[in-house]
Parts: structure tokens; sequence; C-alpha cells
């Protein structure tokens, strides 16, 4: 089961999305997306909430790791723009459908520096996209031919090579590691253990030995009590 990331909500303007969801269009993949400008998700909550932004995502994460949400998942965001020779397969297959339709968009902060994302951002990028493939995605996966990989998870750039070119601005590795990480929590991996209880665990067994070692010596001391009175007995 993969678990939802704790969320902030930052509701944006309601000119920035299309209220309620295309008829019989399911949520088929995710879509990352940098911001080119601002330093916080805070920022970009307040940019989403006034009229004159005239765009939106569903989510934004900030360089600390902070997840955002500004648009409901039964809502449709306007963060895909107009397709511009786009390259990505998904988008090719769905013809005239407007990506905005069947596409969930991950706003990244980047401070102005296109691509320069923090291993945090990216760690909650990953966590968040394998909810969404687990909870909303992949259960229509059997009509959408939707998987973890990188047909549906894309770069804006895949959806305008024109206008977007630099949108997200990650290499290949990074794609993969991403798209890899993705599968392996969605697969179900395990939750890394709190250090404090990995301590107090250690701390157990190491009493667990210490026991086991007292219990060994006072076992020979007992056999060497009963030797001696037997001897003493003759």
């Amino acid at each position: 089961m993969v678990t939802q990331p704790t969320t902030n909500w930052f509701p944006a303007h309601p000119d920035n999305y299309t209220a309620g969801r295309a008829d019989g269009i399911v949520w088929e993949g995710v879509v990352i997306h940098t911001t080119d400008g601002g330093a916080s998700l805070d920022a970009l909550g307040s940019w989403f909430a006034s009229a004159a932004a005239r765009a939106s995502t569903h989510f934004g994460i900030g360089p600390d790791g902070r997840i955002g949400q500004f648009v409901s998942l039964q809502n449709t965001a306007r963060g895909h723009g107009i397709k511009g020779n786009p390259t990505a397969a998904v988008v090719l297959e769905n013809g005239s459908l407007n990506p905005n339709d069947y596409l969930i968009g991950i706003e990244l902060v980047d401070n102005h520096l296109p691509g320069n994302h923090t291993p945090e951002q990216i760690e909650a990028a990953a966590r968040l996209t394998a909810w969404l493939f687990a909870t909303e995605i992949l259960p229509h996966a059997a009509r959408t031919g939707a998987a973890v990989s990188r047909r549906n998870i894309i770069g804006h750039n895949e959806i305008d090579s024109v206008n977007r070119s630099r949108c997200p601005s990650w290499p290949p590795l990074r794609w993969a590691d991403f798209v890899a990480r993705v599968g392996a929590l969605v697969a179900g991996e395990p939750a890394p253990v709190d250090p404090r209880l990995r301590d107090a665990i250690d701390g157990l067994t190491a009493i667990a030995l210490g026991l086991d070692d007292l219990a060994e010596r006072a076992a020979v001391q007992a056999a060497s009590v009963r030797a001696l009175a037997v001897e003493l007995a003759r």
C-alpha cells in the first residue's frame, strides 16, 4: 500500500482551472514541470491563488521537499498549455485530446534555475507520483495501458518541445532514476526504519546477548557447585 504523502493545501484561483473533469476521461500519467522562477512553495501557492497566473498544476514541491496541492483531482488544472511538436507517446496516442484532461501536473520550484531541483524535491516528487499511480492511474491501466514508465511519466517539454524545451531540464539518467524510484515505491519498497527504533533494537539485542552470557556463566558456576557438593559428600 503506497502511503499518501503529507500535502499542504493552497487553493488556486477559480479562474486558473476548469471545474470538473472531461466526461469519460481518466488520469493516465504525470507531467513534471519546473517553475523557472520563485524560491518557495508558498510563493508558488500565492501565484496560483492569483487570477493573473491564468494557469495551474495540481501539485507543487518546494526545495525543502514540502508538497502543496492547488487543484483537486476532481477538477482540471491548466498547466500543460498548448501542444507544440509533442514527442511523448502518451500525448501522440491521445490525438486531439487536451493533455490537461488526462495528465496530472507536478510543479517543482527552481528559483530561476530550470532543472535545479534538490534531492528532497525529487524524493518527494517520486513519493507523490507513486501515490498518484497507485490510487488514480493504475486502477485504469487495463483501459489506458498506463504503467510506471517513461510513457506515462513525462516532462512538460515532451508536450511542447517548442516553447517549453527547458521544462524540466532533466538529463536522461535523472529520468531513469526517477522512474525506477517510483516503480520501487509502487511495488512496496519497505519503509525506512526510524533511527531511534534501530537504536532501541540494537540496545535490546545487546541486553539479550548480555543476559545469554550471564546465563552461560551461571550454568558453569552451578555445575562447579554441584561437582563440589558431590566431592564433599564422599
